[in-house]
């Protein structure tokens, strides 16, 4: 597994000491005349941080928003990020005046990280990624609360120049999580998997029965018809009969997707009616692989080379994962409809990384189209020369 690019972005203004002078000298000895997000950047960037093996921690430029933020991982361009507030040093100074003494139970609370994640990116990896950030931010909450008390220690006055109660020092540094596509219920993540395995099958079965129907009827068509007339009859069945049987086989599927997701709301303007036509879409495209291969190799002897195809778009995991877990091997998926709709279902019924919505129609739609068109040439040439044969 690749490291996971988490942004960070520091926006910490640091302390305001105007009305708290006398809290000056200790806090600035206490964070090394740093801001409290520069301590915490610290900890992220150096090589000991926890996780670092997993985590790839990219600084961020200041000027840039949090909505801008929240755009760039909605793009896919990080797994996540961490967002240190302006007021985070603040809040520190805050705390050392609202707590008069080591024992205080009042304080204005611990400091506050947000992390920003979209869960409906790949769910396995991103449940992996908020436990392996919480996980740092307890480790370097516990390192900083360390330093308070060996700063106490160290001290002339001793605890009492501890500035926060032992009560913060629990939990120095939360982290407030951000889900910018949460999944509602267990059906969304379920359903964009199965839906392409199911559609997959259902798309070998069609085209099985049409080929061997079409074969079994050939002998007996063609004896009402002259050349032409037959092969364009013939042609049009081949081309219409599938194409309703995808009409049928993707309604099925839409419903049992709307059973799984009762409950939950489509994000913005994805009415039902676009998820149905996004599942016809790659039905058609899956037929046309499938019907290629039959018209290539024969109905008799497509069916294992399409199971094959369909394990190496699981396998290779770009349809259900990301290149992040895989590395390079993933590579070669992108340009297979699996993936392309597995991503496209989860933009219309999640919202996630809806930028990649006309690619992943495109790449569909190339498919269908470029394929039906190969098809209908070599069943053209085949048709012509299994007549001139049977004269």
């Amino acid at each position: 597994m690749s490291k996971v690019p988490v942004a960070v972005l520091n926006a910490d203004t640091g302390f305001d000491f105007t009305n708290y002078m006398d809290k000056k000298d200790k806090i600035l000895a206490l964070t090394k005349n740093h801001t409290l997000g520069e301590t915490v950047s610290y900890f992220l960037f150096s090589p000991d941080s926890p996780a670092s093996s997993l985590l790839d921690w990219q600084p961020i430029s200041p000027f840039i928003t949090l909505d801008d933020l929240n755009t760039r991982l909605d793009h896919g361009d990080y797994w996540g990020y961490v967002y240190i507030p302006q007021n985070f040093s603040q809040t520190l100074l805050l705390n050392t005046v609202n707590s008069t003494s080591h024992l205080s139970p009042n304080s204005n609370g611990s400091m506050s990280v947000m992390f920003g994640y979209d869960q409906a990116r790949q769910q396995t990896v991103t449940a992996l990624l908020a436990k392996l950030v919480v996980g740092t931010f307890t480790a370097i909450s516990q390192g900083l609360a360390n330093e308070f008390i060996a700063f106490a220690e160290k001290s002339p006055n001793g605890y009492n120049d501890l500035l926060v109660s032992p009560k913060i020092l629990d939990s120095f540094v939360t982290v407030y999580i951000n889900n910018i596509h949460p999944i509602n219920v267990y059906g969304q993540n379920f359903s964009t998997y199965i839906t392409g395995v199911v559609l997959w099958i259902g798309c070998l079965i069609i085209t099985s029965v049409t080929f061997k129907y079409f074969e079994m009827g050939f002998n007996n068509i063609k004896k009402s018809y002259n050349d032409a007339g037959f092969i364009l009859r013939y042609q049009f069945y081949c081309n219409i009969f599938p194409f309703f049987l995808t009409f049928v086989a993707s309604g099925s599927v839409f419903l049992i997707i709307t059973i799984l997701n009762r409950g939950t709301d489509f994000p913005g303007n994805h009415e039902p009616i676009y998820i149905f036509l996004f599942i016809w879409l790659s039905t058609i495209a899956y037929l046309q692989i499938n019907c290629f291969t039959a018209t290539l190799v024969g109905y008799n002897n497509f069916g294992m080379i399409m199971s094959l195809f369909l394990i190496l778009q699981l396998a290779t995991s770009a349809a259900i994962l990301d290149p992040i877990v895989m590395n390079s091997i993933t590579d070669i998926t992108f340009a297979l409809p699996m993936h392309h709709s597995v991503k496209g279902l989860r933009c219309l019924m999640m919202g996630s990384q809806c930028n990649y919505m006309g690619r992943d129609v495109g790449v569909l739609f190339a498919w269908a189209i470029g394929l039906w068109l190969i098809i209908n040439m070599l069943l053209y040439r085949q048709i012509l020369g299994r007549l001139e044969k049977s004269k």
